[in-house]
């Protein structure tokens, strides 16, 4: 992907309370990825789980315009769970 920086994904599964549907929880911490981070997000819903599934991007203080991205993702990707914390 261009980048040293090892992507950490961390999946956990949840039931929604009396539905029984899964959903898979996909957190990637974020930290200076301006030229990495769209490409791991499309990686990452290459996938298919067959579950309902959202994308938590935790961005750690970036400073290189990756918060800039945030925005493009969402139009690129407008039918995904994807949510973003600063």
């Amino acid at each position: 992907m261009g980048s040293s920086v090892d992507h950490a994904v961390c999946l956990s599964w949840s039931d929604r309370v009396g539905v029984g549907v899964k959903r898979l929880s996909i957190v990637i911490p974020v930290y200076n990825e301006k030229a990495t981070v769209e490409e791991v997000v499309a990686r990452v819903l290459a996938v298919d789980t067959g579950l309902e599934r959202e994308i938590i991007l935790v961005d750690d203080g970036s400073t290189d315009g990756t918060r800039d991205v945030y925005p493009r993702l969402q139009r690129r990707f407008p039918d995904e769970n994807l949510r973003v914390h600063l």
